[in-house]
């Protein structure tokens, strides 16, 4: 990937039109797809899109994860989040998460996660 991209945040209608989508299933989620957008080593940035009625269990990040609510919203343990908020997981931090409307995402992270027992 070594070409500029160009996203406007603005636009959501054209923002989800404008990148290929697919599953993102990884540690039991249900409902959501992913546009990987750009990756190095284990760093990823991505749009994320949930599904009305989308979830996933908790797990851990075994590094950091970023979110950006461009539209929709979704909640986790430890709140309810809203288009517009920034929210920054750190290092070994779990959660869960639901999205009862849907919600469109951009999110940044850093190596995997892993189901928390």
């Amino acid at each position: 990937m070594n070409e500029l991209i160009k996203l406007n945040f603005l636009d959501i209608e054209r923002l989800k039109k404008s990148v290929v989508w697919e599953p993102h299933k990884k540690n039991n989620r249900k409902g959501a797809e992913a546009s990987k957008l750009y990756s190095i080593k284990d760093k990823v940035i991505a749009l994320v899109k949930f599904h009305p009625g989308s979830n996933a269990i908790k797990h851990i990040h075994n590094n950091f994860e970023a979110i950006y609510v461009i539209d929709g919203g979704y909640s986790d343990e430890y709140g309810t989040y809203k288009q517009g908020d920034l929210l920054i997981y750190p290092d070994q931090s779990s959660h869960s998460w639901s999205s009862e409307n849907g919600a469109l995402l951009y999110v940044v992270w850093g190596g995997n996660t892993t189901i928390e027992n």
